[in-house]
């Protein structure tokens, strides 16, 4: 019994599909694994995070709150 020409059609977009989701999802990994590894420098932490030039930092407290 042959299927119908749009049921072998979807097959094939589906697996083209399947195959690039599988790309994007591999290089947001690589993106993210990368990503991880330059927080791990504290020059580079320290250029891209606002909490690192704030760390240490005493937070002005308004007096007329007191």
């Amino acid at each position: 019994m042959k299927k119908p020409a749009y049921e072998e059609m979807f097959k094939a977009f589906s697996a083209v599909v399947e195959k690039k989701l599988i790309h994007i999802a591999a290089v947001l990994a690589v993106l993210l694994l990368l990503s991880q590894l330059l927080l791990q420098i504290p020059a580079v932490r320290h250029a891209l995070l606002r909490v690192e030039r704030l760390e240490g930092t005493p937070f002005p407290v308004n007096k007329e709150q007191k």
